[in-house]
């Protein structure tokens, strides 16, 4: 599932389930952030749990994202917008990892 409205190809693919506040917070910044992304539910689909646990030890750790074919267990968001940007340059409307994470501490509740 992508998100609606989306036009760009995904350049993440987040696995995740529901209730996952980590999930919900990369979520919102992620979206704001116009982050193209190809969302997978673990707990929907055995297949996308079987890769999480292949990469995060055994265990089923989300979100767990792929970037470029490298898979990276729990990223911050920070970090994660950081690495996207220095991927994928073409995406320039991405804020800062600052804008992007000030946006989703000041963002209502």
């Amino acid at each position: 599932m992508t998100e609606p409205g989306s036009t760009a190809a995904p350049v993440l693919t987040v696995y995740w389930r529901p209730g996952c506040p980590f999930c919900i917070r990369l979520r919102r910044t992620l979206i704001r952030a116009r982050v193209p992304v190809t969302w997978r539910n673990i707990w929907s689909d055995a297949e996308h749990a079987a890769f999480v646990r292949s990469v995060a030890d055994g265990n089923e750790t989300v979100p767990t994202v792929v970037l470029d074919g490298r898979a990276h267990v729990n990223p911050t968001p920070r970090v994660l917008l950081e690495m996207v940007g220095e991927a994928h340059p073409e995406l320039s409307r991405l804020p800062s990892a600052w804008a992007a994470w000030r946006a989703f501490r000041l963002s209502p509740r």
